[in-house]
């Protein structure tokens, strides 16, 4: 495994775990409210079977989001490396043109004195 891969792995489990514990507050919350009809072992189970759904659910949606983010990021670094080659070749050509414009003149005046 590269150190990219790593690094992009590493990113993934962090993400996933926050986004996971995140959602299953919420579906603990629904889970319990619709468990409420069964009195308070309903609740519990409920709030049980909600949280869990609502971790694995946000956990892969952490995973997902994590892996679109990290594409969008290649694709972004490509172009910025991509534009900052053509910007140093047009002012790589714009210096040598430079350059050959004032040897000409220089060559122009020395021929002057000759």
């Amino acid at each position: 495994m590269s150190p990219k891969d790593a690094f992009y792995q590493m990113e993934q489990n962090t993400a996933a775990p926050v986004a996971g514990t995140v959602s299953s507050l919420k579906g603990m919350a629904i889970g319990s409210a619709i468990g409420m009809a069964l009195g308070p072992v309903g609740a519990s189970v409920g709030g049980l079977i909600g949280g869990s759904v609502g971790y694995m659910a946000g956990s892969t949606v952490g995973r997902v989001v994590t892996k679109a983010a990290q594409k969008v990021r290649e694709v972004a670094v490509k172009a910025v490396s991509t534009a900052a080659k053509a910007a140093a070749k047009t002012a790589s050509a714009i210096g040598n043109a430079v350059v050959s414009g004032i040897k000409s003149f220089a060559s122009f005046i020395f021929s002057l004195f000759k």
